[in-house]
């Protein structure tokens, strides 16, 4: 059985409900680059008509791949041409009415789609030639408590603080570094992340567009790091030595755990997702002294939202995706989804009016190129040009 056909057969099984836990998982990892299918079988209700899609594939599809994609194309231009164009549409419902098209997904390419599904007063823009935008292998930087700053070596994915040295995570030792320095501070670019273990062997991962504070040696009745941005923590345990982590405007206060904080300075919610253990978030007031607080247990948040702390069940998909490589988006605000494409691509966004209020829905993996991301917005109300890593929206 070939790639193909086995999706089919594991979509056929989704359409039934006799998926494993196993093969949801497979078919999840299969359809990271087909957001719009994802959104069928996320939304499609009605067996029977799930099934009617993957017939009229199947169809097409066991003729031979030319006569196939000829077949295909035809009946997605007929499908789409009799279909209105909403004015103002969310990406739930544009995927909706892109799923015969998705189906082409799984044995042609992605760019054929765009092609085929969008509404022709709606290619013009399609056909703009953009060059191709991809998150840039930038280097991380290193800054010491005395203004020293260092760019550390690309070909690093991580560094350690071991004793007195700090170390590439393949033990080659950084070079240059000021051995009296006492802090540190590791400041991730946009399109990169990064690995770091703290003195007490805490891990902890960087997202992109982010900065993490800390000393070359616990001391004291307590371990305390800053974080901006967003960062992932694997805390060591040690009862008798607290863990701190402030960060906009709070102060998470941990024993051992895993967490994801995230806390950009752009945006109004400052969140912490619970994994496993227990953590205490506290709000700052601007004289650094506790305010609201909330207890959270695994599989819940805080939010942080004008000095209250809120607590929210978690989706830890969402707040997972990043370390493996995914945007996650479930009803995503249009300008929250754009803030993490800017820190990942790089790009300034200029508005030429008021930000669309269309809500996104998907997952795709973060190796696509940043025009094959913004196809989410073809077809809708909202239009875009992309002119040297600046993205004009309308």
């Amino acid at each position: 059985m070939n790639k193909t056909d086995h999706i089919l057969a594991l979509m056929h099984k989704h359409a039934a409900g006799t998926l494993t836990a196993a093969e949801r998982e497979e078919l999840r990892a299969c359809l990271v680059n087909n957001p719009s299918l994802q959104q069928l079988l996320r939304e499609t209700k009605d067996e029977d008509q799930l099934l009617e899609h993957l017939k009229d594939f199947e169809r097409v599809y066991h003729g031979g791949k030319e006569a196939a994609q000829l077949r295909m194309m035809a009946h997605i231009y007929k499908d789409i041409a009799e279909r209105p164009v909403p004015k103002k549409v969310s990406m739930s419902w544009r995927l909706k009415w892109a799923a015969a098209a998705s189906l082409v997904l799984v044995l042609f390419s992605w760019a054929l789609y765009q092609y085929a599904y969008r509404p022709a007063e709606k290619r013009e823009m399609a056909m703009y030639e953009a060059p191709k935008i991809y998150a840039e292998n930038s280097p991380v930087t290193l800054t010491l408590d005395n203004g020293q700053t260092i760019q550390l070596a690309v070909d690093q994915k991580g560094i350690a603080v071991q004793g007195e040295r700090l170390t590439y995570q393949d033990g080659s030792p950084l070079q240059g570094l000021d051995a009296t320095a006492g802090w540190y501070t590791l400041h991730t670019p946009t399109g990169t992340q990064y690995q770091l273990i703290l003195p007490d062997g805490t891990k902890v991962w960087m997202n992109a567009a982010s900065s993490i504070t800390y000393p070359k040696a616990f001391e004291g009745a307590e371990r305390r790091v800053k974080i901006e941005g967003e960062a992932y923590l694997e805390v060591a345990k040690n009862p008798k030595l607290p863990f701190k982590v402030e960060s906009e405007g709070q102060e998470i206060e941990v024993l051992g755990t895993s967490f994801n904080v995230k806390a950009y300075t752009n945006e109004r919610i400052t969140r912490t997702t619970l994994f496993d253990g227990a953590v205490n978030v506290k709000a700052l007031t601007e004289e650094r002294e506790s305010g609201d607080a909330q207890l959270l247990r695994p599989g819940y948040e805080a939010w942080l939202l004008d000095a209250k702390v809120l607590l929210k069940a978690a989706d830890l998909n969402e707040a997972k995706a990043w370390r493996v490589g995914n945007f996650y988006f479930m009803e995503t605000p249009f300008d929250d989804m754009i803030k993490q494409l800017q820190r990942w691509y790089g790009i300034e966004v200029i508005y030429r009016g008021q930000i669309p209020e269309d809500t996104f829905t998907g997952e795709m993996s973060q190796k696509l190129d940043l025009l094959t991301v913004l196809d989410f917005l073809k077809g809708s109300d909202i239009d875009f040009k992309l002119e040297n890593k600046k993205l004009y929206i309308d």
